[in-house]
């Protein structure tokens, strides 16, 4: 029988896709959030031409993590925040950046969606779960349904600097 355990560490990652840097979302992800621990390099998002119709090409993404440990238990939180902020930074009804928040642990990556799939958990107020990678061995490793950009070395190399500063 195993017995209650306290909540994992982790940190507070989040992703952001544009077409140009969006200097006044980090402010705002900032003041939300606190301040900027890590960023990954820039990376084309040529993963998919799901968001082109929206966005328009080329994307850029960058991934952020933030000081100080994060609460799993507020991740429906942070989602339903970073959507405010992603409607603040919309214009004629197109969002000017995609904004996803998850959390890295000693053992995994987990995003925040708002779309259903067989293999997210349901959160609260519309918000699921994404169990995107998992560390085992010392290495990332992906699911079928993992997206592109998860896989991607860079974002690896990126979340495993990430894990170190889980103490």
């Amino acid at each position: 029988m195993s017995d209650p355990k306290d909540k994992p560490k982790s940190k507070l990652i989040i992703g952001l896709m544009y077409d140009k840097y969006p200097e006044s979302v980090i402010f705002g992800l900032e003041k939300d959030f606190g301040k900027i621990e890590e960023k990954s390099d820039e990376i084309n998002f040529d993963f998919t031409e799901y968001y082109e119709r929206e966005f328009g090409k080329p994307l850029k993404k960058v991934f952020l993590s933030f000081q100080g440990l994060f609460d799993v238990e507020k991740l429906a939180d942070v989602k339903l925040l970073c959507h405010e902020l992603e409607k603040i930074n919309s214009k004629d009804g197109r969002r000017l950046v995609n904004i996803d928040p998850g959390y890295v642990t000693k053992n995994s990556v987990i995003l925040a969606s708002f779309k259903e799939k067989a293999h997210r958990i349901f959160l609260r107020d519309g918000v699921y779960a994404d169990l995107e990678l998992v560390f085992e061995n010392n290495n990332w490793h992906a699911f079928k349904w993992t997206f592109a950009d998860m896989q991607d070395n860079r974002v690896k190399e990126f979340l495993s600097n990430v894990k170190e500063k889980i103490k």
